[in-house]
């Protein structure tokens, strides 16, 4: 009989041990995500604005009507991290009001009469949407008065930082 209450005990304590782990992948949502983006995170070389205006010859008339392109809700993106080791500048943000896969995150640093970007996925984590880590080498910049703003679009969201000083060395 002792044996028994045993194998009993053991087989209880076995089981509530296998459903307490399970749920683990309830609270952990990117389980089996490698954490890599998808996208280079390379910065572009190209300036931001044209140096000189184009002009239209003339204006053209379509023959046939096209789409309207429905406008894109309001992304709330928050920066919460910003970090510059000396070596590279990174941004850590998330979408607060959305969650959702497939947008993209672009992080914008200007200082001086230079401006860089960087571009990087972003995933559902939970309640919010999460970029991936954004990073431009500081190499690019000679001022040490930076400011940072991280965008986010995706199919129908659209969504800007507020602006944030990238800490000086």
């Amino acid at each position: 009989m002792r044996n028994f209450t045993k194998a009993i005990a053991t087989a209880a304590a076995a089981a509530s041990l296998a459903i307490t782990l399970s749920g683990c992948s309830v609270f952990y949502p990117n389980w089996g995500a490698t954490g890599e983006p998808t996208t280079s995170a390379t910065p572009t070389v190209e300036p931001t604005k044209s140096a000189t205006p184009t002009e239209s010859a003339s204006p053209t008339v379509s023959s046939s009507p096209t789409e309207s392109a429905k406008p894109k809700k309001k992304a709330t993106v928050n920066i919460i991290n910003l970090s510059n080791d000396g070596t590279s500048i990174t941004a850590i943000a998330e979408v607060t009001n959305i969650s959702e896969d497939g947008g993209q995150c672009t992080l914008t640093v200007t200082g001086g009469s230079v401006t860089k970007t960087v571009s990087a996925s972003a995933e559902s984590n939970v309640s919010t949407t999460q970029c991936f880590a954004l990073s431009i080498p500081s190499a690019f910049f000679t001022t040490s008065s930076l400011s940072a703003v991280v965008s986010y679009e995706s199919d129908a969201y659209k969504g800007l930082s507020p602006a944030n000083s990238v800490p000086a060395l």
